[in-house]
């Protein structure tokens, strides 16, 4: 989550460490109170970057946690539904007509119907700290194509004046059930964007290089929504 923060709040903070430690050790001829109260200053750093420390603040604060969560960006940990929409149909639709199996189907003809996107409901869970954010998914039920999928890069997006705050990804994915010209595991890539007016509420789009060979890889849109958690 660092990421966010920017260029100048990184080097500010490493240059304000560096100094302090100079300062602690007693050069400069720092008095014992300036270097009690720059002790307090880096300790006060230190436990802020602990997850229950800023995650309390963020939560617990009202305005305050509000704010935090607008202006530098929200706490996404917690289990989420997720609702994953693919245009594999579409795939498979030209394939069919492709083998001859099923009318003509030309996707570039936007006066002829495309199939609905195949629907696949998951559940992921977020682990997120300053220093990294971690994101897996699973099926919610049994029989389900997908095993398992999992981060492997990933990048939070602060907002501008176009855009709101997002959440990029490189994920790795592996099948419960696998097509000859499937290979073991694939990869792809998610752009999801933070819902300002929701809170806890993800959407975006994904593609993946499964079996891109054969020129059948997928894409579709994944929303996820946070499982409300009671706080008494």
């Amino acid at each position: 989550m660092y990421q966010v923060l920017g260029p100048k709040i990184l080097i500010g903070t490493a240059c304000w460490l560096a100094v302090s430690i100079f300062l602690m050790a007693g050069h400069f001829g720092v008095s014992v109170n300036a270097r009690i109260v720059v002790a307090v200053v880096d300790g006060t750093l230190l436990i802020g970057l602990a997850n229950p420390v800023w995650r309390f603040i963020w939560n617990r604060t009202g305005p305050l946690g509000r704010w935090l969560s607008k202006k530098v960006y929200p706490d996404l940990n917690g289990t989420y539904d997720v609702v994953l929409e693919s245009n594999w149909p579409i795939v498979k639709r030209m394939l069919d007509a492709s083998r001859k199996e099923d009318e003509r189907f030309d996707p570039f003809n936007l006066d002829q119907p495309a199939p609905d996107l195949q629907r696949v409901e998951l559940e992921a869970t977020i682990e997120q700290t300053w220093f990294d954010i971690c994101m897996r998914m699973y099926p919610k039920a049994t029989g389900a194509v997908i095993k398992s999928s999992r981060t492997l890069v990933t990048a939070p997006l602060e907002s501008t004046a176009a855009k709101d705050k997002e959440l990029v990804y490189l994920f790795e994915q592996e099948n419960e059930k696998r097509a000859p010209t499937d290979d073991e595991r694939f990869y792809g890539a998610a752009r999801l964007v933070i819902d300002p007016a929701v809170p806890g509420r993800l959407s975006g789009e994904y593609w993946n290089n499964r079996s891109w060979r054969r020129g059948v890889n997928a894409a579709g849109r994944l929303t996820l929504i946070k499982r409300l958690v009671s706080r008494d």
